[in-house]
């Protein structure tokens, strides 16, 4: 999950304009100010990126944590589906 976790708070810095401190393992992405068509709109961009869906995990998506877990969990699973 490290490599994932490093690459998505790359994507979101970029994306969004963040700093490194506001992109911590532990940040909400409702503390971020992000309004939430951003918000999926950049989970359809990861799930391109990383080639693995979200959908069924979005509602769990709470921190940045919870969506580099998921997408590290999603290729997993495809991984081990192949």
């Amino acid at each position: 999950m490290d490599s994932v976790l490093v690459e998505l708070q790359k994507l979101m810095q970029q994306t969004f304009s963040l700093s490194t401190d506001q992109v911590c393992p532990e940040t909400s992405l409702k503390s971020l100010n992000i309004d939430s068509l951003s918000i999926i709109e950049f989970i359809y961009e990861l799930e391109l990126k990383f080639d693995v869906s979200l959908e069924q995990r979005q509602d769990q998506l709470e921190t940045i944590g919870d969506i580099a877990k998921a997408i590290s969990s999603a290729i997993s699973e495809k991984g081990a589906s192949t």
